[in-house]
C-alpha cells in the first residue's frame, strides 16, 4: 500500500492549495511620485533593499560628477557613462591585462558626452539596464560611438608605454 505524503502545518500560515497560489503584489509609489509594480526586479517601498541600495549608489555617483573613486591609487577616477537606458562604469585603458579579465573581453568603446567629451577603454563594464523608474534620476549622459565613426578618440587613461624599437638587421 503507497504511503500518502503528510502535509505539515506551519504556525500562523494555511497550507498552499491550487486556490491560494502566489498572490500579486501591489504596486508602490517611489519618491518621485511614479507608479510601478512591486517586484524582485524593482523596488520597495523601504528604500532599503538590494535594487534600491545599488541603483541610489549609481545616483551618488551621477551626484559626484559621474565618476567612481578609482579602486588603484594613483589612478585616474573611473567615468560613468549611461547610453540607452543602460549604465557603464569606464576603467581606463589597459594593454597589461589578458583581454578575458577585461570589460566585454577588451572590446573597445568610445563614449561622446552631453558636454561634448569623448572616451576611448578596453575596459568596460556594465551594470544594467537602469530601470524605468530610476531613469529620471539617472538619464542618459552619454552615445556609443560607432566603431566606424571613431576618428581621433583619445584613451582614456595613462598613455601606453612604447617599447624601443629593436634593430634585427
Amino acid at each position: 500500500m503507497p504511503r500518502r505524503p503528510v502535509e505539515t502545518a506551519h504556525p500562523g500560515r494555511a497550507p498552499r492549495t491550487p486556490d491560494r497560489g502566489a498572490r500579486p503584489r501591489p504596486s508602490v509609489q517611489d519618491d518621485q511620485g511614479a507608479r510601478h509594480a512591486r517586484s524582485a526586479r524593482s523596488c520597495c517601498t523601504t528604500g532599503n533593499c538590494f535594487d534600491c541600495r545599488f541603483w541610489n549608489e549609481k545616483v551618488t555617483w551621477a551626484a559626484n560628477g559621474d565618476t567612481v573613486p578609482s579602486r588603484t591609487p594613483g589612478s585616474p577616477d573611473d567615468r560613468v557613462a549611461r547610453a540607452r537606458g543602460l549604465h557603464y562604469v569606464i576603467r581606463p585603458m589597459d594593454h597589461t591585462t589578458p583581454a578575458q579579465y577585461l570589460g566585454f573581453g577588451g572590446r573597445l568603446f568610445t563614449f561622446q558626452f552631453a558636454d561634448g567629451s569623448t572616451v576611448t577603454s578596453n575596459n568596460v563594464m556594465c551594470q544594467g539596464e537602469i530601470p524605468t523608474h530610476w531613469r529620471n534620476r539617472l538619464p542618459d549622459n552619454a552615445v556609443i560611438v560607432p566603431a566606424e565613426q571613431r576618428t581621433g578618440a583619445i584613451p582614456f587613461g595613462p598613455p601606453r608605454a612604447r617599447r624601443p624599437a629593436s634593430d634585427h638587421s
